[in-house]
Order: structure tokens, then sequence, then C-alpha cells
């Protein structure tokens, strides 16, 4: 397919992925070091040095004194806590006998008290009776009935509102897209001429 621009093609060389840089190895050096020499010179007679005698010097030398401090330590203490205790309830518990235990009941007996009968009394009776209210006689009244009423709407519009923050909009945008096209290795150009005819013009030029 013909491509309507250059197209770079880049090539992959593989490469190490260090790059060896030349230092010199250490390698171990014998180094001498200077050491004392005791030179003795023999005399062939004694030789009388003066040395100094050492004498005591008294240094009062710091000591660290440990000095026995009681330090605060934890020690568990007891917390209280609930404990339950049992009381003791006296409960009766049933015991049978073998015999029988005569228990003291009392005995009904007759006791005749005086009531007086209050004779005759008036015992209330109800008797139906009609009884005549007076009621307002019924009259037309007048109920309007619902009507259709027409109610214009305005016609739709914009509102502005400012907002305090600002507003992301998405706005398209015009993409170009390269179209293909065939290449024309040579388009032949005619030149004018006014020696031929119109139609001649015509059928040969294009």
């Amino acid at each position: 397919i013909p491509v309507p621009y250059t197209v770079k093609i880049e090539k992959q060389v593989p490469y190490p992925v260090y790059v060896k840089v030349p230092y010199d190895k250490p390698y171990p050096v014998i180094v001498r070091k200077p050491y004392k020499i005791v030179h003795e010179v023999l005399h062939p007679y004694d030789v009388h040095i003066k040395v100094p005698k050492p004498y005591e010097v008294i240094k009062h030398v710091p000591t660290p004194v440990k000095v026995p401090v009681d330090r605060p330590y934890p020690v568990s203490v007891p917390k209280p806590y609930h404990v339950t205790v049992e009381k003791k309830v006296p409960v009766t518990v049933e015991k049978r006998v073998p015999y029988p235990v005569p228990v003291p009941v009392d005995r009904p007996y007759p006791v005749h008290v005086p009531v007086t009968k209050h004779v005759p009394y008036t015992v209330e009776k109800r008797v139906p009776v009609e009884v005549k209210v007076p009621v307002d006689k019924p009259y037309p009244v007048y109920i309007p009935k619902p009507y259709a009423v027409h109610v214009a709407k305005p016609v739709p519009h914009t509102v502005e509102k400012h907002v305090p923050y600002p507003v992301k909009v998405a706005v398209k945008y015009p993409v170009k897209v390269p179209v293909p096209y065939q290449v024309v290795k040579h388009i032949p150009v005619y030149e004018h001429d006014h020696h031929y005819s119109h139609s001649n013009h015509n059928s040969q030029h294009y």
C-alpha cells in the first residue's frame, strides 16, 4: 500500500547491558616497616649511669560509687470482684403423718337477721312515644361544573446561571484522517493551441 509520507524504520542492534570500563586492579605490595636495632658497645671498665630513683606520686582518681536507690517496679494490686454468696432460705417441706391429726374447723350455723321489705315500690317502665322533630325541607342547590381552561405555556428558553467553579465541557475537534490515493507515474499535459477548433480543443484537452 503506498504511503503518502516517509516512514523511518529503526533497526534494533543488540548491545550489552553493562558498559565495560577499563580500571586498574589492585595488587598486594610489600611495604617494609622500620624496626629498632640495639647496638651494644663493650667497654673494658665499668660505666656508672645515674638512674633517678622513683618516688611516690599521689593522684586522686575519681571512681564511681554506686548508691543503692529504690527503683519503682510494678506491683500487682488485687482488684475487688463480685462474689456470689448463697443465703439459706427456710423452705417448708411437707411430710406425711401416718396418724390422723384433728384440725379445728368452724361449722356453719344459722343466724337470723331481720330484713325490712318496702311494699309497694315504684318501677320505671319505658313507653315508646312518637316525638315530632322539626326538620328543614330540602331545596335545590346549584353546584358549578368544571370547565376547560386554556393555559398558554411559554416557549422553553435558555437560562444562564453563573457557576463559581470551572466546568469542563467536552468539545469535539475535527480530526483529519489521511485518505489513501493512487500515485500516478506520469500525467500528460497539453498546451492550448489557438489553431485548433473548439471541438478539437474539447476532445484533446482534459
